[in-house]
């Protein structure tokens, strides 16, 4: 973790930022009063706040932080969730805010999963070090420039359509979806769906469907639901097709994973 102290009050300024890896708890009904930015590296999670927001979230989005809105975010396993964290303050920030840059309305983005995005956050907690002797104002440029980024990257009618799609994907899990049906359901063919899902999120709709459907199985198995139950809960056909599909995403079979998961042992 960094930290880094205001020159004076009212000044525009990075105040810290951090990994956090393999995070168990929640950060619970807070007002952080400042603003802040999450990367959700990997694993996935919830986030909800004051303002109504209550959506799953998974690794390639971002988490906005305001001031004076309460809010809490956090694992759905514990242990399955990372983040790089940037916080920050003061009127260049409150300018994005007023212009619309972005919005309490819309505190979860969708960058996707980039490594370059990832490192030139990295490099902003490096420069947070007061060691390196940086200038608060070089430190809010790069942040200002970051989130900038992120919200072009999220923004536009092609974003909006995978935010509904992924909506739908979320939830239901025992439902089956037809995927050209919901395509056509967003007024566009399946083809440019997928081809949205790959450019936003590195996969496609039915391999997002099939990683939230095996999320879900890992809650339920750290809670010591039989395969059976975990099955039917998901939208598998049965325990075996369940376990041949944990498998192939997660690399160990069910019960063995669930035996390895520190959460599992200290059920």
């Amino acid at each position: 973790m960094h930290f880094r102290t205001a020159v004076r009050p009212g000044r525009s300024v990075v105040s810290g930022g951090g990994w956090i890896r393999d995070k168990t708890t929640w950060a619970l009904e807070r007002d952080y009063g400042s603003y802040a930015l999450v990367l959700l590296t990997a694993g996935g999670g919830r986030y909800a706040d004051a303002a109504g927001a209550d959506q799953t979230v998974r690794a390639g989005d971002a988490l906005l932080i305001f001031p004076g809105l309460r809010h809490r975010y956090g694992p759905d396993i514990p242990g399955h969730w990372s983040e790089l964290w940037l916080g920050f303050d003061g009127p260049v920030f409150t300018a994005l805010e007023a212009d619309g840059v972005i919005a309490r309305d819309r505190p979860v983005l969708h960058p996707g999963i980039d490594p370059a995005l990832v490192a030139r956050a990295d490099a902003v907690l490096a420069m947070i070090d007061r060691r390196h002797g940086i200038a608060d104002a070089a430190l809010v440029a790069q942040v200002h420039a970051l989130l900038v980024e992120i919200a072009g990257r999220t923004g536009g009618e092609e974003a909006d359509l995978v935010a509904r799609a992924r909506a739908e994907l979320d939830a239901d899990l025992p439902r089956a979806i037809d995927l050209p049906a919901l395509a056509g359901r967003l007024g566009i063919g399946y083809d440019t769906l997928r081809r949205a899902f790959l450019r936003h999120l590195g996969t496609t709709p039915g391999h997002w469907r099939l990683l939230c459907r095996i999320e879900r199985a890992k809650t339920l198995l750290v809670a010591g639901a039989s395969m059976e139950e975990i099955a039917a809960a998901t939208g598998f056909c049965d325990r075996f097709f369940f376990a041949r599909q944990f498998r192939k995403v997660v690399g160990l079979p069910p019960g063995r994973w669930r035996d390895l998961e520190p959460a599992a042992r200290g059920r």
